[in-house]
């Protein structure tokens, strides 16, 4: 049995709010600076994304707890704020079916989604796999929405993320949210949705890539075939 990655972070898939700063900003609680990677020029806090964001791993228990350094790179432009996005009907969403590994084990293995419902350990081949388990789970509102999979395909509105993929810069997009004729070459990782950003936009601006995150069935990459002469 193939191994399971570690599970995706919900606080690293949330939705910007588009709003100019000013108005967000009177609504935002940074909270205090009791994490102990409070001032340390980098934001911890997982309401936020972009370069002001440490590259390290987000802790819950940083939420609210770094409030000097966000607030700073929150007003130089260097973060966004993220909130939730609003909740579509069952029916509005593309489950897929029950052909996944995981299906039927009442755990959502579906990376379109996050929340105390979802398993411990998500893998890219899961989206739209995992039908009954996920549809369940929404019902119940114990997952919600990934916002990074429910972005319009439009390049003025999608959030793109941040760089801090360890495939970040190299030129080719590691999202799975994007595909194009590179994709066959490509072996998409969980932890690279919403942070391969410089990448992914140029190649999306530029038409290499184009946006697959609201289709099914995702066009995955695939692994080298070791026996081709």
């Amino acid at each position: 049995m193939l191994s399971r990655r570690r599970k995706f972070l919900p606080c690293l898939a949330i939705l910007a709010i588009a709003m100019p700063h000013p108005v967000i900003a009177q609504e935002i609680d940074f909270g205090d600076d009791s994490s102990r990677y409070a001032n340390d020029g980098e934001c911890d806090d997982s309401r936020f994304s972009g370069s002001g964001m440490t590259s390290t791993v987000l802790l819950d228990s940083d939420i609210g707890a770094d409030a000097s350094d966000c607030s700073a790179a929150y007003e130089r432009g260097d973060l966004t704020f993220l909130a939730n996005i609003p909740r579509l009907s069952v029916e509005e969403i593309k489950w897929g079916d029950d052909s996944g590994e995981w299906a039927n084990d009442s755990e959502c293995d579906d990376v379109r989604f996050v929340g105390p419902a979802m398993a411990d350990a998500l893998l890219v081949d899961g989206v739209g796999k995992d039908a009954s388990d996920c549809r369940a789970a929404y019902s119940a509102k114990s997952i919600s929405l990934n916002p990074f999979f429910n972005a319009p395909a439009d390049d003025k509105k999608i959030i793109f993320g941040d760089d801090t993929s360890a495939f970040a810069k190299d030129g080719r997009c590691d999202d799975i949210r994007f595909t194009g004729d590179y994709a066959s070459e490509t072996i998409y990782l969980v932890d690279d949705i919403g942070h391969d950003a410089t990448d992914c936009k140029s190649a999306f601006e530029s038409g290499e890539a184009i946006w697959q995150a609201n289709d099914l069935p995702i066009k995955l990459g695939e692994l080298p075939d070791e026996d081709a002469s």
